[in-house]
């Protein structure tokens, strides 16, 4: 069994792989998501450190940029990143004032870089490669535009399942009314739900002479970020999450096993 997986993500790895950039970046990658996993769950304050939170943020989103980048111009790239960036920093902040739609929270007050004092500003750039991953994987699924905003939300939320635990567990929010899934209310997973299908909805919209040829190669950084939270949901003992995480990668690297030219897997 141990043989079959291996040489089945040897495939993958060289599918995926198209230069020897791309061979390093993805073992710098594997490095990234192991020690950052360790340091968040057992540092103290571990995000607290200058630049920290900004750096691992960047290098997240990098893959993104970079596939953009290769199918765009450099302007097209930068707007795209900036206006959906600052959406989101929008609804970040409104929601963080008006409780809505995710309920009461705060950021950890440690953390580097906060807009008046209760919203980090690397908070639009890391939600970007969840967005992306999400919307491009609703391709895989279906033509239709209105089913892509449904299920890129839907996947949103199931990513959420894992992030949002692991994030509350290490300390990088907290909720004033603690839920019973892991200290996270419902409320917070409705507001995924809704700002995920505005998000999805924009990003569809502008997505839409993006070649869906390469569509795939928009998830990279989404991978990274499911793989990463569910490395932490296992070292904090969060077992839900590490077992919906898993379910996630498993169904990545199917998707991603069958990948020779992702015009083949993206419905038209």
């Amino acid at each position: 069994m141990s043989s079959i997986v291996s040489i089945s993500l040897k495939n993958i790895f060289h599918k995926i792989c198209k230069n020897k950039f791309e061979k390093i970046a993805i073992i710098f990658y594997i490095f990234f998501i192991f020690f950052s996993g360790l340091s968040l769950s057992y540092v103290q304050n571990a995000m607290s450190y200058k630049y920290a939170s900004e750096i691992s943020i960047i290098l997240i989103l990098m893959p993104l940029v970079y596939n953009l980048k290769k199918n765009l111009s450099f302007k097209k790239t930068f707007y795209l990143i900036f206006i959906l960036a600052f959406l989101i920093l929008c609804i970040e902040y409104i929601a963080l004032i008006t409780h809505y739609p995710y309920g009461s929270f705060r950021y950890n007050p440690n953390l580097s870089g906060q807009i008046n004092d209760i919203l980090p500003w690397t908070t639009g750039f890391s939600y970007l490669p969840l967005l992306f991953g999400a919307t491009s994987l609703s391709y895989f699924f279906s033509k239709k535009t209105l089913y892509r905003i449904i299920l890129s939300a839907l996947i949103l939320l199931t990513l959420d399942l894992v992030l949002d635990p692991g994030a509350v567990s290490i300390g990088i929010w907290s909720y004033a009314n603690k839920g019973v899934y892991y200290s996270v209310p419902i409320s917070n997973f409705i507001g995924w739900v809704i700002t995920g299908s505005l998000m999805s909805m924009i990003t569809i919209k502008l997505l839409k002479n993006f070649p869906k040829e390469r569509l795939l190669s928009l998830t990279y950084g989404f991978c990274i970020s499911i793989f990463l939270w569910t490395w932490i949901a296992l070292l904090k003992n969060l077992w839900i999450p590490f077992a919906i995480g898993v379910f996630v990668i498993i169904y990545l690297l199917m998707i991603y096993s069958k990948y020779e030219k992702s015009s083949s897997l993206f419905k038209a």
